[in-house]
């Protein structure tokens, strides 16, 4: 039974995420509580209540997924906003909460924890990705080898050539006692402990994957901006956000950034870039129906051409929006060209988040007269029968 792997390092990372966003959150005017006397001691400590909540909430979720085998990335986004509400509640203030309550902004909140607490559990399962119980690259080998011939025709399943390209050198014998198993076009192999596919595949078509791209590509865009400006690497305009930033962190954020003297300095800092971080996170989520929208025409351009490779994801979102504003008004090409690195981001995250599927077959045919089944160059679509009135 195949289960969602347990690696240590993606839990570990999950929960400090988990962590810094509460803080973020905190700082952000949320019912959370915060220290009064912001030290790096403080920090610390502030943090450590949420990530422990995290971290041992999703660990014995995701045990308890093994054990039963649920292996479906939407339960491990449950898994995700359980273990974050819970992280939130470590640290929650009911008396922030009440005000919260009384302006009306507490589906605000709910929303967030949701889209958090969905994306840490999402990105758990993508980052950790399956066990590998029962892959045996040997099995697979030998069964290939012993179904090269099927016993009724006397015919090879899997010819010379493509043997060859596994790796393996043709027999002649009579295929062996195995308890494996090939199709009759070689494309499904059964080990008996894993089964093994080698037809056509495409990238799989999901919205949900979509969304949680354009949310990582926008942000990471934006830190990545915010530090090519911070090390003079950028072309020297200033952003908003840029001005922002070094309004919130100080004279530090103007030049290569260096460790305040005083640590209460350093722990403010840190607070307040926490925030400004999580601001880049709402735009994210507020621009991501637009990146969604691009990122499905690029996929469904990608399908067309039959494309499954990263770098070729990357380039179809490269040059997405230039030809969509473009094709638009011309006036849209700036905004194209704005928006084309995060869509090329966005592009091969939804490549690594959907994953492959095999191509579905042709649907059902429906049959009224059974001489119709013929092809299209058959003599009998030529000429037609004729019929003799008496």
């Amino acid at each position: 039974m195949v289960s969602v792997k347990t690696k240590i390092s993606s839990l570990v990372t999950e929960s400090v995420l988990a962590a810094i966003s509460v803080l973020a959150l905190g700082a952000s005017g949320f019912p959370i509580t915060t220290p009064q006397s912001f030290t790096p001691d403080s920090f610390i400590l502030s943090a450590a209540k949420p990530f422990f909540a995290f971290l041992v909430c999703f660990s014995v979720l995701h045990f308890i997924a093994q054990k039963t085998g649920f292996k479906a990335r939407i339960i491990y986004a449950g898994f995700g906003i359980v273990a974050f509400s819970l992280a939130v509640a470590t640290v929650f203030d009911s008396i922030e909460m009440s005000k919260s309550i009384e302006s009306g902004i507490v589906s605000l909140y709910v929303a967030v924890v949701l889209v958090l607490g969905a994306m840490m559990g999402f990105l758990y399962h993508v980052n950790a990705g399956y066990d590998t119980q029962g892959d045996d690259p040997e099995s697979l080998a030998r069964a290939l080898e012993n179904n090269q011939y099927q016993p009724d025709q006397g015919a090879p399943v899997i010819n010379a050539d493509r043997l060859s390209r596994y790796g393996i050198s043709p027999q002649s014998s009579a295929p062996k006692n195995s308890s494996s198993s090939v199709s009759t076009d070689g494309s499904l192999v059964n080990t008996s402990t894993a089964e093994y596919f080698d037809g056509p595949i495409q990238v799989r078509t999901s919205i949900g994957a979509a969304f949680m791209a354009a949310i990582a590509a926008t942000v990471l865009y934006s830190i990545g901006t915010v530090v090519f400006s911070l090390f003079d690497l950028a072309t020297g305009a200033s952003s908003s956000f840029l001005s922002d930033l070094q309004s919130s962190l100080g004279e530090a954020a103007k030049k290569v950034p260096q460790i305040p003297q005083d640590p209460a300095e350093l722990a403010t800092s840190l607070q307040r870039g926490s925030s400004i971080l999580l601001s880049q996170f709402f735009y994210g989520l507020l621009t991501s129906p637009f990146y969604v929208l691009l990122i499905m025409i690029g996929h469904y351009i990608a399908r067309a051409r039959n494309k499954t490779d990263y770098f070729q994801y990357a380039v179809i979102g490269l040059i997405l929006p230039p030809v969509i504003g473009l094709i638009a008004f011309i006036g849209f090409v700036i905004v194209g060209l704005g928006a084309a690195v995060p869509t090329a981001l966005g592009m091969i995250m939804y490549r690594k988040y959907a994953g492959l599927e095999p191509k579905p077959v042709k649907e059902d045919i429906e049959v009224r007269e059974r001489r119709d089944l013929v092809g299209a160059n058959h003599a009998r679509r030529q000429f037609g029968r004729v019929i003799a009135k008496n």
